[in-house]
Parts: C-alpha cells; sequence; structure tokens
C-alpha cells in the first residue's frame, strides 16, 4: 500500500507526464490522452479502494462476536474495565445503558431515568442478546452491544422497538453482586450456578427430592477439606432429616440444576465444629423431585385425600414431639381443602370436619409450644362457624389462663360444662382455675395489709 498510498509520488507521476509530453513537442493523439488519463484514474481508485478495505477493516474488527458464533451479538469496547474478573451466571448486575435504534432514535435509556438497572445474569430476565453479552463484561466497562432481533425481541413489537429491530445498547457495567441471600439471615448464600436446570419449578414442603451433594471447608491458605458428600441422597423436605443447609439450598434450586452455596456456622451438620477462619462451601445438584399435582389440577376426591395423608403425617409427629414440623404439616393439609367451591355437600362436609380437626390439633402443638396467641387465633376459626364447640373452648381457655384473662377463661369453662355437664377433667380445670385465681387474691390482700400496716 506504501507506493499506492503515497499522494506526493502520484502527483509527481502526474507531472512527470505532463512534462515529457512538452519537451518532445510531438502532437499528442487522442488515445494517448486517453490511456494517461485511464492509468491514473485507475491508480486513484485502486487507491481510494484500498483505503476504504483498510478502514472497513479497522472498524469491523473492533466488533467481537460475543454470542453463538452467527454474528448475532456483537460488542465493540468504548472503554476497558477494572481486572480480569467477569460476573458469575445468577449473580446481580448493576448497569447503566442507553438502547437505540439502528437509525439512532433512543427507545430507552436508564441514564435518563437517572436509575441504574438490577437483573440477575443469566437467568432470563433480560434478552438472550443482553444476558450473553454482559456476562464479557468486566467492572467498570463501557462497551456497545449490537444485537440482531433472533436475539433480542424477534417479530414482537415492544413499544417503541418495531417488530424485526436490530438494536444497540451503550452499557455501563456498574457492578455486580456475588451471591444470592436464600435464607433472610444470610446464613446460605449462592455462590454460583455450575448448571442450569429446567423449568422454574422448585421443590418445597413436604415433597421428597433426591440430591447430589458435597460441603467443604475452606482455609485461609485456600486448602479445602471434604467433611461429608453423597451421591445420591433422597430426603423428604420440612423433615428435619438432613442438616438445614442442604435444605434451604436444595429449596432454591430447579431440577437438574447445580449451584454452589457458603454456609454459615448455624447451617452447618451437628458433628461439625465451626471455626471462624475457615468457610464452608457447599455444591448442591437437584436429581429428582417429587411429582405432586398442583391443587387447582386435581379432582375433589384427591384434595381430601391428600389433605387426610398430610393431617396423619402430622398426627405422627406430634406423637413423637416433633410440635413446629407437626403445625407445618396440618398447615399444609389444609391448604388443599380450604377453597371449597366447587365441592359437593358431601364433600364440603368431610372437608369442614378435616379443617375443623386440623386447627384442633394445631392449636394442641402451639399449647405445647407456649404459643398462647396462635392457640386462641386457631380456636377462634371454629368458634366461628361452631360457637359451641366444647374442645376449641376448652382449648381456648387454657390459652387464657396463662394470659391471665382469667375472668374470660372461666366464663369459657363454665360454657364447656353447661355443653358437656359430665365432663371431670372439665370439671378438674374449673375447680383448678378459681383456687389458682382465689391463692392470688389471697396473696395480693396479705401484700396490701403488709404495706399499710
Amino acid at each position: 500500500t506504501g507506493r499506492r498510498n503515497d499522494p506526493d509520488r502520484d502527483r509527481d507521476r502526474f507531472h512527470k507526464h505532463k512534462h515529457t509530453a512538452q519537451d518532445k513537442e510531438h502532437v499528442e493523439r487522442p488515445f494517448d490522452r486517453v490511456e494517461t488519463e485511464m492509468a491514473e484514474t485507475q491508480d486513484v481508485e485502486m487507491i481510494q479502494t484500498e483505503t476504504e478495505t483498510d478502514s472497513t477493516k479497522s472498524e469491523t474488527e473492533q466488533w467481537i462476536d460475543v454470542g453463538d458464533g452467527d454474528g448475532g451479538i456483537l460488542k465493540k469496547i468504548i472503554e476497558e474495565g477494572k481486572g480480569s474478573a467477569l460476573p458469575p451466571k445468577g449473580c446481580e448486575v448493576k448497569v447503566h445503558y442507553t438502547g437505540r435504534l439502528e437509525n439512532g432514535t433512543v427507545f430507552d435509556s436508564s441514564k435518563e431515568r437517572d436509575q441504574p438497572f438490577k437483573f440477575k445474569l443469566g437467568k432470563g430476565q433480560v434478552i438472550k442478546g443482553w444476558d450473553k453479552g454482559i456476562a464479557t463484561m468486566r467492572q467498570g466497562e463501557r462497551a456497545f452491544l449490537k444485537i440482531r432481533p433472533e436475539y433480542a425481541y424477534g417479530d414482537q413489537a415492544q413499544a417503541k422497538i418495531p417488530a424485526g429491530s436490530t438494536l444497540i445498547f451503550e452499557v455501563d457495567m456498574l457492578s455486580w453482586k456475588t451471591g444470592e441471600n436464600v435464607t433472610s439471615d444470610g446464613g446460605v448464600v449462592k455462590l454460583q450456578t455450575l448448571h442450569d436446570g429446567e423449568g422454574y419449578k422448585k421443590p418445597k414442603d413436604p415433597l421428597w427430592v433426591r440430591v447430589k451433594y458435597s460441603l467443604k471447608a475452606l482455609s485461609p491458605e485456600g486448602q479445602s477439606d471434604l467433611i461429608e458428600e453423597n451421591e445420591d441422597l433422597k430426603f423428604t423436605l420440612g423433615e428435619d432429616s438432613v442438616f438445614s443447609g442442604l435444605e434451604k439450598a436444595t429449596e432454591s434450586l430447579v431440577l437438574h440444576e447445580a449451584s454452589l452455596f457458603s454456609l454459615s456456622p448455624q447451617y452447618l451438620p451437628s458433628g461439625v465444629s465451626p471455626s471462624e477462619d475457615v468457610q464452608y462451601h457447599l455444591q448442591v445438584e437437584l436429581l429428582e423431585i417429587e411429582e405432586e399435582k398442583a391443587s387447582w389440577e386435581m379432582t375433589v376426591a384427591e384434595k381430601i385425600s391428600k389433605a387426610n395423608l398430610r393431617k396423619d403425617q402430622a398426627t405422627e409427629f406430634f406423637r413423637q414431639g416433633k410440635f413446629d414440623l407437626a403445625i407445618r404439616r396440618y398447615s399444609k393439609a389444609a391448604d388443599f381443602v380450604n377453597y371449597k367451591h366447587d365441592f359437593s355437600d358431601e364433600e364440603k362436609k368431610e372437608a369442614t370436619a378435616i379443617e375443623t380437626a386440623v386447627r384442633l390439633n394445631k392449636a394442641a402443638a402451639y399449647l405445647k409450644l407456649k404459643k398462647w396467641t396462635e392457640v386462641v387465633s386457631e380456636c377462634d376459626k371454629i368458634l366461628k362457624e361452631s360457637p359451641s364447640h366444647p374442645k376449641a373452648l376448652y382449648r381456648k381457655a387454657l390459652a387464657l389462663e396463662e394470659t391471665l384473662d382469667w375472668d374470660e377463661a372461666d366464663r369459657l369453662l363454665v360454657k364447656v360444662l353447661e355443653i358437656t355437664p359430665d365432663d371431670v377433667s372439665i370439671k378438674r380445670e374449673l375447680t383448678r382455675l378459681r383456687k389458682k385465681v382465689a391463692d392470688y387474691e389471697r396473696s395480693q390482700a396479705q401484700k396490701y395489709r403488709k404495706l399499710f400496716a
């Protein structure tokens, strides 16, 4: 290119032709000028063409294919970022952006709103071109992303975006937050999605699951020690049969997803003695989830059957003294029969009986846990429909006695005796309550006598 791109040399060559013709004083033939002009024109065209090719090549080289290799997602870096770290899949990224059509029309801008945009990377919360393109950006990087329709909105028009549009985004990578809190106290944090799962369904209490997991301790020096692992473990959620960190982590996964978590000491297995300077990493893959129809997919008979099954499971936990677990199972049982709009009269009667039994048993479990307010709440739900239900009246009276509402407790016990006059246990409880009240009043009277003596 050196020869053809030297304008001085081209100019000299032109003048050389001109002077030679004059010096020889010969008659210039028409085709001599034509040939000379054609040669000069060809040289200029070759210079221009090569210059344009170099410019186009330089321009093209600035765009990088960051998609599937088909040119559908291109990136051009405007300003380099810091370091070499890239945002991991599943992290929350924070960006500023301006979106334009190919004709330069701005259709959206977080900068104009002065509000950075946040989303979870690689989770399908944004268009595919963003999930793939922004995953290649370092912190502080500014870049253009040119995204063809098949990686944007396709043939669907979106507000100011016509159907079939190629979009150009100017994106500033502000920051990203590694890790997603699985528990409200930050004790279980999802650090990274190792590979994606299928769909959106996540396991929940009381379904059984199969998982593969490993728990490791990481020392400050970077040494990794295996604490425990299992290639194929089956357990039921909500039954406290595994350490809590594993259960909480599993509940955050979709089928076949594998992710890495950090655990705080309270979420470790009971046999692990935690150390302050050690990090605990749990890797879990969800292999299988128990298949269960959604409530709205079930027939009425299936709902009633499922409610009875959960109620029986809860009662077994109650007998074992696992009152919190029993309460959770009783609640699950009630969920199946809460809505009875499509039940027949006979089915409504059966469902109501299940609801009543569940609430009574929950009240009994709350009594064991000394949660008096919850006892009263469960009993009131029954009494709203059946004001003279003796067991609901009795258990409410026991809770009110503990909250020192003795007059109301006495009134309820008297009412129960009116309904079941031969119930010796109620008579005994009423006698005990009245003796407690009398003893209290006597002690108070003695205290005041001493005070004024």
